[in-house]
């Protein structure tokens, strides 16, 4: 390869800075557009939350009753059916031959994104 003419060290030193001031002047740019955005969603978060706050109020006085009529009694007796037949299941006896006495909840140490990420890949 022949080139016209010969590109000394101070030449390449010149285009390897303005090389540099060119990307980091684009990533400048990027950082501030980026922030902008941020800012301008929060203040549309803001407004939207202040919008929805008496419908959120409404729909909580709403709701809470009929939640709370619900007893948690059927829904105890609905879980320990649920374990019974599983453990029933797993163990390949009867169900009637089980006794469930005591049944603790295990804390979650797993990070809600990890339980989400499984519960969609399990309903795909």
């Amino acid at each position: 390869m022949v080139f016209p003419e010969i590109i000394t060290l101070n030449d390449s030193l010149v285009i390897t800075a303005f090389s540099m001031l060119l990307v980091f002047a684009a990533l400048i740019a990027l950082s501030y557009t980026i922030d902008g955005f941020r800012v301008l969603a929060h203040s549309l978060e803001k407004k939207n939350r202040n919008v929805a706050e008496p419908a959120r109020e409404a729909n909580k006085q709403v709701v809470s009753p009929v939640v709370e009529k619900t007893t948690n009694q059927e829904d105890d007796l609905e879980l320990v059916a649920v374990i019974t037949a599983s453990i029933a299941a797993m163990l390949s006896r009867p169900a009637n031959s089980i006794v469930v006495r005591n049944i603790v909840r295990v804390p979650q140490t797993t990070p809600v994104w990890g339980s989400v990420s499984r519960q969609e890949m399990i309903n795909k």
